[in-house]
């Protein structure tokens, strides 16, 4: 069985959400994935001096992938971060769709897009600003962002309200 983190660096900028995905393979299965997780942060940012204030990450899903391949997903969220390389995705805010299942038994969809996860991740997000105060401490710390994410629905996250 192979373990991987796939890490979401990620802001909202111009009600579009921006983001650079890394995927980090878990070696010996051991290793704490929050501290990993933090690692990435560092080497990818080393210049950003972002405060704990205003850096969240938080785990935000699993899934299993053929053949024998488990991937934990992790978001890293900070107004402050630079995502001007090449490398960085944009989805606009009015597109974030959760991807669904057509079969109850089966609960994985035949098809999740990097897309998905993401929109998955942020309306999980949406959920936490909601309901913990530390998550909508860090994200309230930018009005807009905290709007941008409470707007969003947290139906598919987690809530049955």
């Amino acid at each position: 069985m192979e373990l991987y983190l796939e890490i979401f660096f990620s802001r909202i900028g111009d009600d579009k959400l921006l983001y650079i995905k890394q995927l980090v393979e878990i070696q010996d299965g051991t290793s704490n994935p929050d501290k990993l997780v933090f690692d990435a942060f560092s080497r990818n940012f080393p210049d950003q001096t972002t405060s704990h204030e205003k850096l969240l990450i938080h785990s935000t899903s699993w899934r299993h992938e053929e053949p024998g391949k488990f991937i934990l997903t992790y978001l890293v969220y900070s107004d402050e971060l630079n995502l001007s390389s090449g490398d960085t995705q944009l989805i606009p805010l009015t597109e974030l769709r959760i991807v669904r299942g057509s079969d109850s038994r089966t609960p994985r969809p035949t098809v999740i897009k990097e897309s998905n996860v993401v929109s998955h991740g942020f309306r999980h997000l949406s959920f936490l600003a909601k309901n913990d105060p530390v998550i909508k401490k860090v994200l309230g710390t930018n009005k807009a962002t905290l709007q941008a994410v409470e707007s969003m629905s947290m139906g598919l996250s987690g809530s049955f309200n």
